[in-house]
């Protein structure tokens, strides 16, 4: 079961980004495979930085799932989403310690030490994927 490889189909997000990119705040609940998540465009503060945000709230993956880096490709392609609409990441109530060390892992900064939310601003997404930066 593990050797199949982990395909999740974000067309949801995608769409749900297309549809509301010039609404001052949407929210959404969707189903993308294995991943349950809530999501939100909003704008918002994120340390010294102020900016439209793609949140990514309740994110749950079925427990079959876990560990096969689902939540990893779902922050994958919602960085690269928030980069071409120029939108920062948002990730909300991060409760899992897993989680939050993948996000540290990831250079993503923190409101505080436990608990919290993280992000990465559209600055920072252009730093790290120039090659996909608007120009």
């Amino acid at each position: 079961m593990f050797n199949e490889p982990l395909i999740i189909d974000f067309t949801p997000l995608d769409q749900f980004v297309a549809d509301n990119i010039h609404q001052l705040v949407a929210r959404g609940r969707m189903r993308l495979g294995p991943i349950m998540l809530y999501s939100r465009l909003a704008a918002r503060r994120m340390g010294s930085s102020h900016g439209r945000t793609l949140d990514l709230a309740d994110v749950e993956v079925d427990v079959e799932m876990q560990g096969r880096g689902a939540f990893g490709a779902l922050l994958d392609h919602a960085e690269q989403l928030a980069l071409k609409n120029g939108l920062s990441v948002f990730v909300e109530s991060i409760i899992s310690e897993q989680v939050r060390k993948t996000l540290t892992r990831r250079g993503y900064e923190f409101m505080s030490v436990e608990g919290g939310s993280g992000w990465l601003t559209h600055a920072e997404l252009c730093r790290r994927y120039p090659e996909a930066a608007p120009r």
